[in-house]
């Protein structure tokens, strides 16, 4: 399911940490789904699977404060799952969002063993990616940008 996945992940409440796969947009559209809700019907992006947990819930993640229930992840990105909230995006901004089905979430603990494994690499979260209408090369891109990060820190250690 991880294998060349690119993720947003932010700590949560008690060591867990919660996140959003990026680069695994599905087939769907919000329409579809929503069919009673005629604003769905705007969104031209596709929904994103987020990860398998509350796979049955919509989270949108939008480059401000949406107000109402939000979560600040970083930056100026906020998410909500809030009904309410992700409604009111829908009817005001339905492009400004990029909207995931489920999430990924790790306990306590569990994120660092993966990381200490060699599971993930890690680098600084890039807003400009969450948003990108092309994911499909994502995983590799960041792996490059990696890698190119990781030869210069050496090339520089040697001198």
């Amino acid at each position: 399911m991880y294998n060349r996945t690119a993720l947003l992940v932010v700590p949560a409440a008690g060591g867990q940490h919660f996140g959003f796969i990026l680069n695994r947009a599905t087939e769907v559209r919000m329409g579809t789904l929503f069919p009673e809700h005629a604003p769905s019907a705007k969104v031209a992006e596709p929904v994103f699977f987020g990860g398998p947990e509350m796979l049955g819930s919509i989270f949108a993640i939008v480059p401000h404060d949406p107000g109402g229930p939000a979560l600040h992840l970083f930056g100026e990105l906020y998410v909500t799952a809030n009904g309410a909230a992700v409604d009111r995006i829908i009817e005001k901004t339905p492009n400004e969002a990029r909207y995931f089905a489920g999430f990924v979430g790790w306990e306590r603990g569990e994120l660092e063993k993966e990381i200490g494994a060699g599971f993930w690499y890690l680098t600084e979260p890039d807003a400009a990616l969450l948003f990108r209408k092309d994911t499909g090369g994502m995983w590799e891109e960041l792996v490059k940008r990696l890698r190119s990060r990781s030869a210069a820190l050496t090339s520089s250690a040697v001198l």
